[in-house]
């Protein structure tokens, strides 16, 4: 079976995941903002947020992403998203994206249908 989607980034604490996914099942000159996803996702609910994303920065020492829902500050030991609604920060660590949970899978999966 043909690889749904791609994980690109992930992160996770005990509450959330925010990862951003790279649909495989759609043609290469979809639009980018079909293609690309950014998703937080509660672990208690697997209930899956989409993150609409405005725009991003980089330096060679952290990246950001600006979001509707927040903001979302990263580098390889760990990341910070602001949800914009509340102004609390979440404090999350990278995550493996080689071995996702088969849940989160599933609920991403069943999201994007």
């Amino acid at each position: 079976m043909p690889e749904f989607f791609k994980c690109l980034y992930l992160f996770e604490n005990h509450q959330n995941y925010v990862l951003e996914i790279r649909r495989m099942d759609l043609a290469s000159d979809a639009d980018k903002s079909e293609l690309y996803r950014w998703l937080l996702v509660d672990k208690d609910s697997l209930e899956v947020t989409p993150l609409t994303f405005l725009s991003m920065d980089s330096s060679a020492l952290s990246q950001e992403r600006f979001f509707k829902q927040g903001y979302l500050s990263f580098d390889s030991e760990a990341a910070v998203f602001i949800h914009e609604s509340s102004s609390v920060q979440k404090i999350l660590q990278p995550g493996n994206m080689k071995t996702l949970p088969d849940l989160l899978v599933d609920a991403i999966k069943e999201f994007l249908v």
